[in-house]
């Protein structure tokens, strides 16, 4: 079997094909119950989902047709199910696997988790925790298939020009190159692991590895020796030595997302690495030490957990050098011009028909909370981007959770004014707004906006503010 480290960037989909607009997912489970269970769950969440039974019936299904993801269970197969994995993974390099397993065995989980894949769901969980790690490969996806060439553009949790994002980036400007402790706070679909890595990109460890690993994806029998690692006979089934997540980021960054899930045993040891910059992996009495930088996300109250006695506060204070709070998109409707243009900018890029909003569907998007934040609203202008195949983007084009919230609402459009009419005046008032807090200084507003005075300049003439002070 391969090392783990061998496939470590092959697993992430690193060299996958560009994803369709519509992720197309081939699942294999044997229990019918579940099976519909999970498609139903997965084609709620926008994606186009075939099922079959088997092991022998999903690797017809793969000759025939290209899938970006299988999710499988690992008792499909007459094969042991990590050796239906690598089948899969050699015949067919350009799908991902979502593995699940088919009982509690800790050696098989811990050998997926670890040394296989990132995207093992250990049972009993959810149908919604399937959703979240197909959502989660299907973003690094579209993050490994991006074309090298040209400028990098802004994270999507990044981009925005609302006074809470623009002091967002502005302290991660100032932390990044620094090897501090960050907390990411922020909602489900905020962009934390994204903030996360642009932190990584920023700092002096830009050339080690990234490593991020979900705390509540984990069985509390298993995230101690993920983390950590274990040696040979540490438990029933250990049966090599394996390394754990600390080892794998050493010279990097870890980042330890949903952390308040961690059981306080295991925040003890963390604390220790903290500390010490050293812990004992499972089995040994041997000192392990590491270099990594922590960086850490939730979306629960983290005073309230330490309040209650679930996280422990000397954790906490050494977690918590830096808090960095993404808003939800709600709180900054400001933002949502920008980052529609940006999402339709980037399908164009990805080879989609350019489309427009009428002033219905702009005003059915304006007037919806996008409960799921930056992800939902991605994923919603995606939606309609393709249904509505280089014409114009319609009310009937968009998701249905916005179509009926426009419908509960009753509210007509406020005016007939096009997305990009709409992001043409938010970007003349926040010119102004720049250009006040500098005093009309347009050699200071260029380095504000991060443009050149040129390109000011023709922004300025094009918004009518290149007279005296307006």
């Amino acid at each position: 079997m391969p090392k783990g480290g061998e496939l470590s960037e092959a697993s992430h989909g690193c060299h996958a094909p560009v994803i369709g607009v519509i992720p197309r997912l081939l699942l294999a489970e044997d229990e019918p119950q579940l099976r519909e269970e999970f498609r139903r769950m997965l084609v709620g969440a926008g994606y186009q989902v075939e099922a079959v039974a088997n092991g022998v019936q999903a690797l017809q299904q793969l000759q025939a047709n290209r899938y970006d993801i299988l999710i499988s269970d690992t008792s499909v197969s007459k094969e042991d199910g990590l050796a239906f994995y690598w089948r899969v993974r050699k015949q067919f390099p350009g799908t991902d696997v979502v593995l699940m397993s088919s009982s509690g065995d800790v050696h098989e989980a811990l050998e997926a988790l670890r040394t296989v894949t990132p995207h093992y769901l250990a049972r009993p969980f959810e149908a919604k925790r399937l959703v979240a790690v197909v959502d989660d490969v299907v973003g690094l996806r579209r993050i490994s298939s991006r074309p090298p060439p040209g400028p990098r553009a802004a994270p999507d949790a990044l981009v925005g020009q609302s006074v809470a994002m623009v002091a967002l980036r502005e302290l991660m400007a100032a932390i990044g190159p620094s090897d501090s402790a960050v907390v990411i706070s922020g909602e489900t679909g905020t962009g934390k692991e994204l903030v996360a890595l642009e932190l990584h990109r920023t700092s002096p460890r830009r050339d080690e590895p990234f490593v991020a690993i979900n705390c509540a994806a984990f069985p509390e029998s298993l995230i101690e020796a993920e983390l950590f690692g274990y040696e040979r006979g540490a438990f029933t089934g250990a049966t090599q030595r394996r390394p754990g997540r600390f080892v794998a980021a050493n010279g990097g960054t870890l980042f330890l997302d949903e952390v308040t899930d961690l059981p306080l045993p295991v925040q003890a040891k963390l604390l220790r690495v903290l500390q010490e910059g050293a812990f004992q992996p499972l089995g040994t009495n041997r000192t392990q030490s590491v270099d990594v930088r922590i960086l850490s996300a939730t979306n629960a109250d983290l005073d309230e957990r330490v309040k209650d006695g679930r996280f422990r506060e000397d954790l906490y204070y050494r977690l918590k050098v830096f808090r960095l709070h993404i808003k939800p998109l709600r709180e900054r409707l400001g933002d949502l011009p920008v980052l529609v243009a940006h999402f339709l900018s980037a399908f164009e890029n990805a080879g989609a028909k350019r489309s427009e909003f009428t002033a219905r569907a702009w005003a059915a998007v304006k007037g919806y909370s996008f409960p799921g934040n930056v992800r939902e609203l991605q994923h919603a202008i995606e939606h309609a981007a393709v249904l509505s195949n280089g014409g114009p983007i319609e009310v009937q084009h968009l998701p249905e959770e916005i179509r009926g919230a426009q419908f509960e609402s009753g509210e007509a459009p406020a005016s007939e004014q096009s997305l990009f009419e709409a992001l043409a005046e938010f970007e003349r008032e926040y010119l102004r707004r720049i250009l006040e807090q500098v005093g009309w200084q347009r050699r200071r507003a260029a380095q504000v906006l991060g443009i050149s005075r040129k390109t000011l300049w023709s922004k300025l003439r094009a918004h009518g503010l290149h007279g005296k002070k307006k």
